[in-house]
């Protein structure tokens, strides 16, 4: 029985046993159990788009090619009909060249593409439902940064967001970018934004956040799936940036809240000095309500 305290399982369209039981495996052999439910298993098209609005923000890894069809996502047909585009979708199947290229001419934003293989592609599965839950907030966050702040800031932070399933480093993200740390961090510096370890804390705290908020899990047990070593850690961090405990950032609104203070600390970010780089958190103050006196 689905309660509105359940936290949203992972759906999966797969025509083969073989891949069902990997995906099966995947999620029992990984983090991501730890923030989403298990697996339930459309038989079709139509009942898979029914799923969807039932679990908004749950991934779905299909197979595209399911039941045999020679382009997925065009046409007539119930899948056709359904919006795709707010659905997190994982392409999960063998793709040649002629495939590749009826998937890209169907115009489909994959939330992660994975290679069927072996089981070191288990590791693999786990990243990348990871990433794809609850995808829109991410993306919706990224353009608000996107219509105030240069361009290079917004993708220097939606590579951070890419990061926050994991531990990442500065000089992780600076290799994700083909940047060395110190062009990186001079980069941060001419747009005026928070350094790139502040980018990363950023990220991190609103990834573990939402997540805790969409999966209806405490966040220390989603911090735990996200690589932190224990409870004490998150607190620690979040009070680091937000000068305040996890409960009161979640009193303030939470994910929400979180939203709008990066985008504050990165609006208009194209190159002027601020004179408080990351002192701004503590007294921010939110609106329509009282500044939070940090404990």
């Amino acid at each position: 029985m689905i309660t509105p305290h359940t936290t949203p399982p992972l759906l999966a369209l797969l025509g083969s046993t073989w891949a069902r039981r990997q995906i099966r495996f995947a999620l029992h052999s990984g983090n991501a159990l730890r923030i989403i439910g298990p697996v339930v298993y459309a038989s079709s098209w139509r009942e898979l788009r029914d799923l969807t609005q039932r679990h908004p923000g749950s991934p779905a890894v299909v197979d595209p090619f399911f039941g045999a069809t020679s382009n997925p996502f065009s046409g007539k047909r119930d899948y056709a009909r359904a919006d795709w585009s707010s659905v997190p979708l994982i392409c999960y199947a063998q793709v040649d060249a002629r495939r590749r290229q009826r998937l890209e001419q169907a115009g489909i934003d994959f939330a992660a593409r994975v290679r069927p293989g072996g089981s070191e592609n288990l590791p693999v599965i786990d990243t990348a439902i990871l990433r794809s839950i609850d995808a829109q907030r991410p993306a919706r966050l990224l353009k608000r940064i996107d219509a105030s702040a240069h361009k290079d800031t917004t993708t220097l932070f939606a590579r951070a967001l890419d990061h926050a399933i994991k531990p990442c480093s500065v000089v992780g993200l600076a290799a994700s970018l083909h940047l060395t740390v110190r062009t990186l961090q001079r980069r941060s510096t001419s747009l005026a934004i928070p350094s790139p370890k502040s980018l990363i804390s950023l990220a991190r705290v609103f990834t573990v956040e939402r997540l805790s908020e969409w999966s209806r899990q405490p966040a220390g047990a989603v911090a735990g799936a996200l690589g932190f070593s224990d409870r004490s850690n998150y607190r620690r961090l979040v009070r680091r940036v937000f000068g305040a405990p996890p409960g009161r950032i979640r009193q303030r609104g939470g994910a929400k809240y979180i939203q709008d203070v990066i985008v504050r600390e990165l609006d208009n970010s194209c190159g002027s000095t601020k004179s408080e780089p990351f002192g701004w958190a503590r007294g921010w103050k939110a609106v329509g309500e009282a500044a939070a006196v940090p404990s």
